[in-house]
């Protein structure tokens, strides 16, 4: 058994697991390879004050079939995974490997490079009047320096001890105002900014929005591909289920209560969206005012969908000591013995072989995909 003193805190902006992907994206293994990003393009994928820790341990097993990943060098933004391998390690292994780079190729390819390159362009020029905004702060804390300075002079001047000219006042005078008025100009121009700086921050929010079946679209499309690399290259029977959650970086706008934009809501919220991405019995769980809110519905052989589901694919659902399993027709033939694994506890996974092959068992491969957005907390 691993021990609790393994866990691991760190930022997102600089993690061992980051530095790992982003020099795997220069290996291929014949799959999709996404191109690693710029430091530049980083910083756009990032989100602020965003913290996370990992644990993992065996528990009562001899060895840790189960992997995760974190990155924050993929569009749209900051992602997690964690793959539940059984049987054996190699599908969750390739999962940690390859997953992220195959969805992020995909997400590419479904939006299209003009919606891609227009998302680019809004954002380059937030990224230039974030620049001039803070040089313009910067100066105008220099101009209220010096104001502070003149200020005290014509107060100064006031004192009949100094004998200062009533030109020296004048001029101070005027100078003391010339600042004020560069300073409120300043100001207009840095609200102006801000404003302008909203009607993109919408922009690309309508944007992510409008996207939204193309995300998952890509996310389907791209767990299906690895499911069939995985069976293509993996020697043993093993598998492993698997759960991502995926922010969207720049999808935040003004902050309001919560909502969930699924495919049947259209409305605009604030807050920060992300994608969840579920296959098996992974689970998402937020915590929210202190109350644990389950985000995913684990896939289950005795979930009357999913029963029903595989059934009609040829296969079968019973229970093996007390717990629901789906198993395949050869499966149902065959004594239940630990050298013949035709069965599993899980209705939806990468890998199994057996339950794929040679009758596949209705989509085992096909993910469940929800988008939600939250309002962020102060």
């Amino acid at each position: 058994m691993q021990s609790l003193s393994k866990r691991k805190i760190r930022d997102a902006d600089d993690t061992a697991d980051n530095r790992k992907l982003k020099a795997g994206c220069l290996v291929s293994d014949g799959v999709d390879v996404d191109e690693p990003v710029s430091a530049g393009q980083h910083a756009q994928f990032s989100i602020p004050r965003l913290r996370f820790a990992t644990e993992s341990w065996a528990g009562m097993k001899t060895s840790n079939e189960d992997r995760h990943v974190v990155s924050t060098e993929f569009f749209p933004g900051p992602v997690f995974g964690i793959f539940d391998g059984h049987g054996g390690t190699f599908t969750a292994d390739f999962l940690s490997r390859q997953l992220l780079k195959t969805v992020a190729s995909a997400i590419r390819r479904n939006l299209g490079d003009k919606a891609l390159a227009d998302l680019r362009a809004c954002q380059e020029v937030s990224n230039q009047e974030k620049n001039r905004r803070d040089a313009l702060v910067e100066q105008e804390k220099l101009l209220r320096q010096q104001l502070t300075e003149v200020e005290a002079m014509r107060l100064g001047a006031t004192d009949p001890d100094l004998a200062i000219s009533a030109d020296t006042t004048d001029e101070l005078d005027m100078v003391f105002n010339q600042f004020k008025t560069a300073i409120s100009q300043i100001d207009t121009e840095v609200e102006q900014i801000g404003g302008e700086e909203a009607a993109r921050r919408e922009e690309r929010w309508m944007w992510c929005h409008e996207q939204h079946s193309n995300f998952l679209r890509s996310f389907k499309d791209a767990f299906e591909r690895v499911d069939a690399q995985t069976m293509q290259k993996n020697p043993s029977q093993d598998g492993s289920t698997a759960l991502l959650v995926w922010f969207l970086a720049d999808s935040t706008s003004r902050d309001v209560n919560d909502r969930n934009i699924d495919e049947d809501c259209n409305e605009h919220t604030g807050g920060l969206t992300f994608y969840i991405v579920n296959l098996g019995d992974c689970r998402a769980v937020m915590c929210r005012g202190g109350q644990a809110v389950q985000l995913t519905c684990d896939h289950k052989p005795d979930r009357p969908d999913e029963k029903k589901r595989i059934e009609k694919a040829g296969g079968f659902v019973g229970k093996i000591a007390g717990i629901a399993r789906v198993y395949s027709a050869a499966g149902a033939g065959l004594a239940i013995q630990q050298e013949s694994s035709t069965y599993l506890a899980v209705s939806r996974a990468f890998g199994d072989r057996s339950l794929k092959t040679p009758t596949h068992l209705g989509r085992l491969e096909q993910p469940g995909c929800r988008g939600y957005r939250f309002a962020t907390l102060p």
